[in-house]
């Protein structure tokens, strides 16, 4: 029901700001730390939504079989935009979760998720 998901996704909000303020600890300082943080939260969001259709049973290209792959996929591939973005950005105040961010990001996924036949492994290296 609405309500019920309106809750899960209030929850998960929260969870997600607890993150992001316990990882101030990090070495960067405090305002850049919580921008990466703020972008890492959203783009995971957006990369998790992104690898959904992959879970499902009639997938035909690079369906994910199990949680263990789809929560390593989904932190890899996170950790990699957002690694190419801060490449991108001059500075880390301009790094900003938007619209074409997110679209790289789908293009990108698409584009990985295809290397792989109709069931994804993952690599012995990863």
């Amino acid at each position: 029901t609405k309500e019920k998901l309106l809750k899960q996704k209030l929850v998960r909000l929260k969870r997600n700001r607890d993150i992001a303020k316990s990882c101030e600890a990090d070495t960067s300082s405090g305002p850049s730390r919580r921008i990466k943080d703020l972008f890492r939260i959203q783009m995971a969001n957006e990369v998790v939504a992104c690898l959904n259709p992959y879970r499902k049973q009639d997938c035909k290209v690079a369906r994910i079989t199990n949680t263990d792959d789809f929560k390593h996929l989904a932190r890899k591939l996170t950790h990699f935009v957002m690694v190419k973005e801060l490449k991108h950005c001059s500075s880390i105040e301009e790094l900003a979760c938007n619209d074409n961010v997110k679209h790289k990001a789908r293009d990108f996924i698409r584009k990985y998720m295809n290397k792989f036949g109709p069931i994804y492994t993952r690599s012995p290296d990863d």
